[in-house]
């Protein structure tokens, strides 16, 4: 409630005898989702209620003291969580809704982690879009409803399994805006979210 009284902590420490590590917050509807690192458990998804008893961690997703180091937590929607994360086989695209049933894995690419080159996802008409690689296609973008059958490349802006680099991706009211390179050049995009609805603003590197 923004008080002295009413601000207490939800975990004090592991009483295992490891370390706590909570870091990258996201506030979902009515819950927190976060990283913590535990000796026993690694780097794993957490979340709270705002309560001591509601707060614990998701599921193991890489089990004992393996991580799957959950990475770019997005809030799709209320209560719905896409993160990036590695249960042994290596990093894959994933939503939560905070409980271990409701934690699934969206589709076998490898979602690549926001950095130079590599934009963050970004949140559009109720669904995520992500910089995603494969065999098939390379690195491209990538949507997901929330849901296996929901998942999908967007569009093949580099046919073929060479692939894209994109630089930056911004909502705007209608659509979105994205920034990619390649060794043409810089280009800059405007999407819809679908295959037809996305069109080359400016080919810089022309």
């Amino acid at each position: 409630v923004g008080t002295a009284v009413g601000t207490v902590p939800l975990r004090v420490g592991n009483v295992t005898g490891g370390f706590d590590r909570p870091r990258n917050l996201l506030s979902s509807g009515d819950r927190l989702f976060f990283v913590e690192t535990r000796s026993d458990t690694g780097s794993e998804l957490w979340t709270s209620d705002g309560t001591a008893g509601g707060s614990a961690m998701v599921v193991d997703l890489n089990p004992s003291f393996a991580s799957s180091n959950p990475s770019s937590l997005t809030s799709l929607r209320p209560g719905l969580v896409y993160f990036r994360a590695d249960a042994g086989l290596g990093a894959r695209p994933w939503v939560s809704d905070g409980t271990a049933f409701g934690t699934t894995q969206l589709a076998d690419v490898s979602p690549l982690e926001p950095k130079v080159l590599v934009a963050a996802p970004v949140v559009f008409g109720g669904r995520v879009f992500f910089v995603a690689s494969d065999a098939r296609y390379g690195t491209e973008l990538w949507v997901s409803d929330g849901t296996p059958a929901g998942t999908s490349i967007m569009k093949d802006l580099t046919p073929g399994s060479g692939g894209t680099s994109f630089l930056d991706i911004t909502v705007g009211y209608s659509g979105f805006y994205f920034a990619t390179w390649s060794m043409r050049g810089a280009t800059l995009w405007w999407s819809d979210g679908t295959d037809a609805g996305t069109k080359m603003l400016r080919d810089v590197g022309t």
